[in-house]
């Protein structure tokens, strides 16, 4: 576990997680954060408030695409802006 920029915590190996405080999860590339994604991750963050869990995205580096052979996008950001903005919506891990 390390720690990205915004304080947000990035994770390789949720299992690292067992036993800690609860997660309420979304998943997805969130290469930018369009108008669809800020709706998505407000109410992933409210929940986790409400559940008093730690708001959590799980997202892909290298880019599913590219894993899949269908080549990778051009992507909008690199990862650790990615996380910056991901942190700045108010995403714990």
């Amino acid at each position: 576990m390390t720690t990205g920029p915004g304080g947000v915590e990035i994770v390789t190996d949720l299992r690292a997680r067992r036993g800690r405080v609860a997660l309420v999860v979304t998943v997805g590339a969130f290469d930018s954060l369009h108008r669809g994604h800020r709706r998505l991750l407000g109410t992933l963050v409210e929940e986790a408030r409400r559940r008093e869990a730690l708001a959590t995205v799980i997202t892909f580096e290298p880019h599913p695409d590219a894993v899949l052979g269908r080549g990778a996008p051009l992507l909008l950001c690199d990862p650790l802006e990615r996380v910056a903005r991901l942190a700045a919506m108010g995403v714990d891990l």
